[in-house]
């Protein structure tokens, strides 16, 4: 199967995201909040820019950049593991006292960021880490 472009991903990605938003919305996902069509078309895109941008930026520096990402790969992804494990451990610590302050909510932060990374690193593997 042929790899989506970097472009694709980040204009068909959140116009799908957007369109589940406010399905989501019109159905009723949202019982005790009912969103307008322009606050939910906000929402939705910003939520699919955030998912989906990272993608479309890792690609388009694998495809730009191949010799520095292939440098510089294993340790984004190494950083990132090492920020996620401290951020969840503090987050799981916070839940174990039944409190969650700012750091706390930093911490989720890190790892939904985290995530996204992650997730944008592992569609934009170098070919001999595969």
């Amino acid at each position: 199967m042929k790899a989506l472009r970097p472009r694709t991903i980040v204009t068909l990605g959140p116009t799908l995201f957007v369109l589940a938003f406010m399905a989501s919305d019109w159905l009723g996902a949202f019982p005790s909040k009912r969103f307008g069509v322009v606050d939910a078309l906000l929402l939705g895109l910003a939520a699919g820019l955030v998912i989906f941008g990272p993608i479309a930026l890792a690609q388009v520096t694998r495809q730009r950049y191949p010799v520095w990402w292939l440098r510089r790969w294993l340790h984004i992804n190494w950083y990132t593991s090492l920020a996620m494990c401290i951020s969840l451990g503090y987050v799981i610590a916070c839940l174990r006292h039944d409190t969650l302050d700012g750091f706390g909510l930093s911490g989720l932060a890190v790892v939904f960021v985290g995530a996204i990374i992650k997730t944008a690193l592992g569609s934009a593997r170098p070919a001999d880490q595969v």
